[in-house]
């Protein structure tokens, strides 16, 4: 075998071997974008194979026939090449202006299908001879004589368009600080495709008269481009290697936490997560688990919820947390917490979502029980509130039942004349039908007060709240002399609220403003209650002119502090508690005139329910 031979069959099958390689690279995880620079690669290894394989063909050519069929087969290799190595340099490098590489690639083309439809090779219109020429040491068939074709002009412009198409990905490389690969990459086969497209084209116009060997030019760059992709594919062990001694540690972290680890790709369905997240949702561990059997097991009060962060998660990125329930094989329900982070995946078209779930069931049921010993807690001191206004409340239905009496008597004496007066009968039932309805309305009250159960907000307008509330203690104010002054300035402006929650803090607010006002003997007792509207907040102010704070402004709030000799400290720290819960906040500070000034701070109603 003569050494030419040798030469060009090792470098095909060295271009085989690492196309293979890179084929199976490709197969293997053909979904993930960055495998198409192995795809390109392998292309271009397999048509420099082809090429050298034909080159040998066209070396021992024996007829200028012969010769003008295996030229023109040579062409569909140098075609496919022509294209990987623009797929190359778009998906490896990310750099070249894309459209000039594709109108290299079709100026290619048509130049193949003019050449083809002519009957010539694209090269030559027509060959006259052959010759013989020594190359290392062995004698080639090339061509001697020959006319170019006119459809050369084209396949030329198609090389002057790869050559900028590479300049300008070198550029881009370089402004970029990636020099290394601007050198040898981009720029490299950039030198090689000029310097090969300036032989062949003296070649093909008469300058100069050389024999086929483009392999030569295309090897080097081959093995450089596959030295780059295979240390990538070390890096990507690497990394491999690493990510999965990082599950690792994460898996024991979370598992300590008691929390399992999950992916969900939204878009094709594949779920993947640790034992204990499997756990959580009492689904069987499988691989062909899928967003419908993630949402079978969801209860169908919150299934919708977790839909619709599905939904969004699918079309952009961002960080969601759900608290949902879960009815498990058992009929049991369980509480859990999942928070998870969409993004776009690795792969085509893919978009991942991938967090943390756990069991906080037992949590939910130590809420539940905190609730309810808060809803008691709040209803015993309202309970102790009515007990303190007894007397007053007892004289508030006393009232309108003395009125309804005296008026009954008095429509009594009038139906015994033997004329009566209609008019002054009409003005006295309804004087019984309106003390009737004050005594409906304080009785409505007691019941409201006393009543214990759920929150139930509404919307409310705070100066006729805070109205209603001194209405239902005005006979406890006159009974105690307190004048009561009024500064409501919030007009028609709403809270979203629990009326008999809000009551209560008022009704508290109140009486304690009272009891410092008793506490000192000077006159006369005012007490100042003030709204307005501060932006998207409403302020009430309870003032009064009292003995003042006697301690920090903080520690009146504290639970079971109290100044008062038979008081149980419960009032101002459940009042507190109630005005947090409804997103506000509660603060007291010295009155400048003397006393003490308690303001609430609450969020305005914007949206119904918000």
């Amino acid at each position: 075998m003569r050494l030419i031979e040798v030469l060009w069959i090792a470098m095909s099958v060295a271009c085989l071997v690492l196309g293979g390689i890179h084929a199976h690279v490709w197969l293997r995880r053909r979904e993930a974008i960055v495998t198409r620079a192995n795809l390109a690669f392998a292309v271009l290894a397999f048509s420099v194979a082809m090429m050298g394989v034909l080159e040998l063909q066209l070396f021992r050519a024996a007829s200028i026939d012969e010769f003008k069929r295996l030229l023109f087969w040579y062409h569909f290799p140098v075609w496919s090449g022509f294209a990987a190595v623009v797929a190359f340099t778009h998906f490896y490098l990310d750099a070249g202006r894309l459209w000039l590489g594709l109108t290299g690639i079709g100026l290619r083309t048509v130049a193949l299908i003019a050449g083809a439809l002519t009957g010539g090779a694209m090269n030559y219109q027509r060959i006259e001879a052959l010759g013989t020429v020594d190359l290392l040491g062995d004698p080639v068939v090339m061509v001697v004589e020959a006319s170019p074709s006119p459809v050369l002009i084209l396949s030329q412009s198609a090389l002057l368009l790869l050559a900028l198409f590479l300049a300008d990905a070198t550029r881009q490389l370089w402004r970029r600080g990636d020099r290394v690969r601007a050198l040898t990459i981009s720029g490299g086969l950039l030198l090689y495709v000029g310097v090969n497209s300036a032989l062949a084209i003296a070649s093909y116009w008469g300058f100069l008269r050389l024999p086929l060997i483009g392999i030569v030019f295309f090897v080097p760059m081959v093995f450089v481009m596959a030295a780059y992709l295979g240390l990538d594919l070390l890096r990507g062990a690497e990394l491999k290697q690493d990510l999965q001694e990082s599950e690792r540690r994460l898996s024991l972290a979370a598992d300590a936490a008691d929390a399992g680890l999950w992916s969900l790709d939204a878009v094709t369905g594949r779920f993947w997560a640790t034992p204990r997240a499997y756990a959580i949702f009492d689904i069987p561990v499988r691989r062909d688990v899928s967003v419908d059997d993630l949402l079978a097991v969801i209860h169908p009060h919150d299934r919708h919820r977790v839909e619709r962060v599905l939904q969004a998660a699918r079309k952009e990125d961002g960080v969601s947390r759900l608290e949902y329930r879960i009815r498990d094989r058992s009929g049991g329900i369980r509480w859990v917490s999942s928070r998870g982070s969409a993004y776009t995946g690795r792969e085509a078209g893919s978009r991942v979502i991938s967090g943390v779930i756990m069991d906080i069931s037992a949590r939910k049921q130590a809420e539940d029980e905190r609730a309810l010993q808060r809803v008691e807690l709040e209803h015993l001191a309202r309970v102790n509130t009515l007990a303190e206004l007894s007397g007053t409340l007892a004289h508030e239905i006393n009232q309108p039942l003395a009125i309804i009496m005296s008026n009954t008597e008095a429509a009594q004496r009038l139906l015994d004349q033997p004329d009566p007066d209609h008019d002054e009968l009409r003005a006295i039932l309804a004087d019984i039908l309106a003390a009737d309805e004050r005594a409906d309305a304080v009785v409505r009250r007691l019941r409201a007060m006393l009543r214990r159960g759920p929150v139930e907000r509404e919307s409310l307008v705070l100066d006729a709240t805070v109205l209603a509330a001194l209405d239902f203690l005005s006979g406890e104010l006159r009974r105690r002399g307190v004048e009561v002054r009024t500064d409501l300035q919030a007009g028609e402006a709403r809270i979203w609220g629990d009326c008999v929650s809000l009551d209560q803090v008022l009704i508290n607010l109140i009486n304690n403003a009272c009891d410092a006002m008793a506490a000192q003997s000077v006159s006369p007792k005012i007490l100042t209650l003030r709204t307005a509207r501060e932006g998207r907040t409403l302020r009430l102010s309870v003032c009064d002119n009292g003995v003042g704070l006697q301690v920090g402004a903080d520690e009146i709030f504290a639970p079971f502090f109290t100044t008062k000799p038979a008081g149980l400290g419960l009032g101002l720290a459940i009042s507190r508690s109630i005005v947090l819960a409804h997103d506000g906040l509660i603060s007291a500070r010295a009155n400048p005139g003397g006393g003490t000034i308690l303001e609430l701070e609450l969020p305005m109603q914007t949206v119904r329910g918000t």
